[in-house]
């Protein structure tokens, strides 16, 4: 099971201009601190700020990153 107190959520930058792109990284960790690295499904979801953007392809590095 995840544990939230181990994982981590990053964003590149705090404010993304139009036009711009920023990387979202997940590192998940279980209640040992050992990597997650399969076998969960991760969706990032996004509100609309002062302008409107995307999210693109999601990708496991297999490494719990």
């Amino acid at each position: 099971a995840i544990s939230v107190a181990n994982s981590t959520f990053t964003i590149g930058n705090a404010v993304v201009q139009s036009g711009t792109t920023t990387t979202l990284s997940m590192s998940l960790k279980d209640n040992n601190n050992n990597a997650i690295t399969s076998g969960l499904t991760i969706t990032f979801n996004k509100s609309t700020g002062a302008s409107d953007g995307s999210i693109g392809a999601v990708s496991n590095l297999g490494s719990g990153n």
